[in-house]
């Protein structure tokens, strides 16, 4: 019995490494002003922002309120943006023709952590760029 029960170690220690490996890939950055630029790539085939969840793309920390700030994402599908900040409040947009294929959130932002999610309405993967910008 003794050696069933090393056997089973095995595997709940792989079980749990794959199922933390999803919170690894956010890239997380402090923002202090001025623009930071992040790539990265995404799976596509989202039709909605309801459908981006699971872990963040990016994490972004701002070091102070901004008054004026631009999350924007350019990609090489139809990007969709979706921001979540620190009260768990989220806004969401989708590249269209008329944004110039960007998806961009413009405002005021407090301090805080936003998590950013980032997803795409052509299938496939897909290439975007984060433009963060006072």
């Amino acid at each position: 019995m003794k050696t069933n029960a090393r056997w089973l170690a095995i595997p709940t220690a792989l079980a749990m490494v794959f199922s933390t490996m999803g919170a690894v890939r956010a890239e997380t950055v402090t923002f202090s002003g001025g623009s930071r630029t992040m790539s990265g790539n995404v799976s596509g085939g989202q039709s909605n922002c309801d459908q981006l969840s699971g872990p963040p793309t990016h994490t972004v920390t701002l070091s102070q309120d901004f008054k004026t700030l631009m999350f924007s994402v350019s990609g090489s599908g139809q990007p969709i943006l979706k921001v979540t900040g620190p009260g768990g409040q989220s806004n969401c947009v989708m590249a269209s023709e008329f944004s110039g294929g960007k998806a961009e959130i413009p405002g005021f932002w407090n301090q805080g952590t936003y998590s950013i999610r980032i997803g795409d309405r052509v299938s496939g993967n897909q290439s975007h760029t984060l433009l963060i910008k006072q």
